[in-house]
């Protein structure tokens, strides 16, 4: 799992969702108490205001006749509106919001098109909302685009810049997505929330030092930015600096004790560091705050399985799949953990789903082998061992089982290798 897909990143509007980049279980906002533009309404922000006339009445009806599940009378409602007065844009927005909430997405899009290039074309905030509903969509490209246009009509606009970085960023711009956010910085020297985006920006550039010092610098203007400690703490493990990696996430709880991803990532710190209690109770605590949060109880394997405690590494690995069916890397260990238990019986189904899914999984096929070897099945194992020695011709432990078979010509071992990744 990539640093990206970990970071605290921003909360997009409802039609997008949570944009935090890659995995399920650790997607966060950029800044946790602070939300961008949304694409939508529904009465949120644009609910009538002023004296009332027919238009207004009819629209607050239109969001009643919503809230109330009338779906098919309030587009009625909305649409009578606009019939009247087809520049009412609190009602078009409504309408808008409407028919994409009910999977009518390219009329709905239709109407955030019509606001931003019709009746607001030089407005911000319409722009935005376009561009929102159209990554929504699935049509990034063209969202980057819109984005774009606004920052022109307004460079220091910081919540679509954020959001512009966002999107290049998932579309792997990297480039362009350093440029944006260097800018931003330059625009906005004082904004912690700025230097703290431009720092998930150098991790993704690679440059984890870079990364650091912005992350430091946001938090020298702002020590109670609880996101920028916890990205730095990210930060500072990737390059095992250990200690100072606990301090950061540790001043996150601080700030934030319920920050389910802040938990699971000092106790992965703290596994690194060796100090396996410290570890199983920050995970705990995360499955305490989310018990579907699959990786913890993954890593509570990870723990147990290093701690030689088999029996609890397999409960743990089996909650994980439990929780993520098909999860490879507690499927794997599950049958790392069952063989260690001596029950190869049991762990060959396991490395068999590896397998299936990642046939050029060499360890897997070397343990597959092991455990064909230990019921019995001796040319199924020699299969497998031949497949994983040709997979990892310079693995001095295939060798060796092979040899025991008699193999004439196994492959040459350069240099000795684990069979038991470190990591995960």
């Amino acid at each position: 799992m990539s640093f990206v897909q970990r970071c605290a990143w921003l909360t997009w509007g409802l039609l997008i969702g949570s944009l935090a980049v890659g995995n399920v279980a650790n997607a966060s906002p950029i800044e946790s108490d602070a939300a961008s533009g949304e694409a939508d309404a529904i009465g949120s922000d644009q609910a009538p205001t002023g004296n009332p006339g027919p238009n207004v009445d009819l629209h607050r009806l239109g969001i009643e006749q919503f809230r109330a599940g009338k779906i098919a009378q309030a587009e009625q409602s909305f649409r009578s509106v606009l019939k009247q007065d087809a520049s009412y844009i609190p009602a078009r927005y409504d309408l808008a919001a409407l028919l994409i909430r009910q999977g009518r997405v390219p009329e709905g899009l239709a109407h955030y098109e019509f606001i931003a290039l019709k009746l607001l074309p030089k407005d911000v905030v319409a722009r935005h909302r376009y561009a929102l509903a159209l990554n929504g969509a699935g049509r990034t490209t063209a969202a980057v685009d819109q984005l774009g246009i606004a920052l022109e009509f307004d460079p220091k606009q910081r919540v679509v810049r954020r959001d512009l970085v966002k999107m290049l960023l998932a579309g792997k711009q990297l480039m362009q997505a350093s440029s944006v956010s260097a800018t931003g910085v330059q625009m906005h020297p004082d904004d912690a929330s700025v230097h703290n985006d431009h720092g998930v920006v150098l991790m993704q550039l690679g440059k984890p030092p870079a990364a650091v010092e912005s992350f430091r610098r946001a938090v020298e203007l702002d020590d109670q930015h609880a996101d920028a400690h916890y990205n730095m703490g990210l930060a500072l493990n990737e390059q095992w600096k250990l200690d100072d990696a606990a301090a950061q996430l540790e001043d996150a709880l601080s700030l934030k004790p319920d920050y389910v991803d802040a938990h699971y990532n000092l106790g992965k710190v703290y596994a690194r560091q060796g100090n396996a209690e410290a570890a199983r109770q920050s995970l705990r605590r995360v499955i305490e705050l989310k018990p579907n949060y699959y990786v913890a109880h993954h890593e509570l394997g990870m723990v147990d399985l290093r701690g030689e405690q088999y029996r609890a590494a397999v409960k743990h690995f089996t909650e994980a799949l439990r929780h993520q069916p098909g999860f490879r890397k507690s499927q794997y260990h599950l049958g790392l953990a069952l063989m260690k238990m001596g029950r190869p019986k049991l762990a060959i189904p396991q490395f068999e789903g590896v397998l299936r899914g990642a046939p050029d999984h060499a360890e897997a096929r070397f343990q597959m082998g092991r455990a064909l070897l230990e019921v019995g099945k001796t040319e199924e194992a020699r299969a497998q061992l031949r497949e994983a020695a040709w997979l990892r011709p310079d693995w001095a432990e295939v060798e060796s089982v092979l040899n025991t078979l008699g193999e004439s010509e196994p492959p040459a071992a350069a240099k000795a290798s684990s069979a038991l990744p470190s990591g995960n």
